[in-house]
C-alpha cells in the first residue's frame, strides 16, 4: 500500500485545500492590533492594519519594527493574502531574527500557501527558539504529514502530546500517521485517546473504524460506524465502510443497503460498486 493511499484511507486529509484549515489551528495572537481569524471559533472580525507605508520610510524610528511587521503579517493572514504575509514575517525577521512567534506564523502562511518543506524549515527555526510550545510541534507534524515524512511527523505530534496531553487533534493525526506506517494497535490507541478528550470528535470515530476493521474486530468497527453516522448521516465513505463491515459480517443485504445509500450520497464513488 503506497503512503498517500494509507493516508487517504485513514482520513487523513478533509479538505481539498493544500493546508486543511480544520487542522491547522490558526496563528499566534500578537497581543494588541491584528484580530485573526481562528478556524476553531469561527472568528472572522476585520483585522487592523498598521500603517506600513510610515515604516517603510522610517524603520529606524520605530523600536519595535519587528512587531509591526509581524502585526501587519497577522493581518494579511487574516485577509487571504499569504504570499504577502510571508512578505512581512520576513521583514519582522531582518529585525529581530530570533522572534520565534513570527518564524512559526510564517510557517504557518507557508502551509497554507503549500510550500510545506520551507514550512518545517520556519517550525524549526521556531522550534529551535521556544521548543516547548505544542502548538509549535503540531503544526510541524502536520507539514510533515503532508510530505510523507511520516516517522519524523510521528516524533513532532508525540511531542506535541506531551507538552499538551489533551491536544485531541494532534492524538488524531499521531493515529492516522500510525495507521499509515501499518501500527495498527497504536493508531487505535491514539484515536481513544482524542476521544477521551472530545468524545463528539466523530472523525476520530471514523478513523477508530477503519483501524479496528484492520485489526478484524469487525463488529466494533461496526459500531464506530454507526456512531459516525447517527450524528452525520451525509458521509458517504462512512457507508460504504459501514458496507464493508456488514459484507464481513455475513449480513450482506444490510451490506447493500449500505453501499447503495453510499452511492446516493456520491454517484461517482466507484468503490462502492466494485
Amino acid at each position: 500500500m503506497s503512503v498517500w493511499l494509507a493516508l487517504a484511507i485513514a482520513g487523513a486529509i478533509e479538505c481539498g485545500a493544500a493546508a486543511c484549515p480544520v487542522e491547522l489551528s490558526g496563528l499566534e495572537p500578537s497581543g494588541t492590533g491584528a484580530t485573526l481569524i481562528s478556524p476553531e471559533s469561527g472568528n472572522t472580525s476585520e483585522p487592523s492594519t498598521f500603517p506600513m507605508a510610515y515604516l517603510e520610510r522610517s524603520p529606524r524610528h520605530f523600536l519595535n519594527a519587528h512587531e509591526a511587521w509581524y502585526k501587519q503579517g497577522n493581518a494579511r493572514v487574516a485577509m487571504g493574502e499569504h504570499e504577502r504575509a510571508v512578505e512581512a514575517y520576513d521583514r519582522a525577521l531582518a529585525f529581530n531574527p530570533n522572534y520565534g512567534k513570527a518564524w512559526h506564523n510564517r510557517g504557518v502562511a507557508l502551509a497554507t500557501l503549500g510550500h510545506f518543506a520551507d514550512a518545517v524549515e520556519s517550525y524549526e527555526r521556531a522550534i529551535a527558539l521556544t521548543p516547548d510550545r505544542a502548538v509549535v510541534w503540531y503544526h510541524q507534524g502536520i507539514a510533515l504529514i503532508r510530505l510523507n515524512r511520516l516517522p519524523e511527523a510521528m516524533i513532532s505530534l508525540e511531542r506535541t502530546l506531551v507538552l499538551e496531553p489533551e491536544h485531541h487533534l494532534a492524538a488524531r493525526n499521531l493515529g492516522v500517521t500510525l495507521f499509515a506506517l501499518g501500527r495498527y494497535d497504536e493508531a487505535l490507541a491514539a484515536y481513544d485517546r482524542a476521544l477521551r478528550f472530545k468524545p463528539d470528535y466523530y472523525q476520530a470515530w471514523q478513523n477508530r473504524g477503519t483501524a479496528l476493521m484492520k485489526l478484524e474486530r469487525t463488529q466494533e468497527a461496526l459500531e464506530a460506524f454507526d456512531r459516525v453516522l447517527r450524528h452525520q448521516p451525509e458521509r458517504e465513505a462512512v457507508w460504504q465502510s459501514r458496507g464493508d463491515a456488514l459484507s464481513q459480517l455475513g449480513r450482506d443485504r444490510d451490506a447493500v443497503a449500505a453501499y447503495d445509500r453510499a452511492l446516493e450520497l456520491a454517484p461517482t464513488l466507484v468503490s462502492a460498486w466494485q
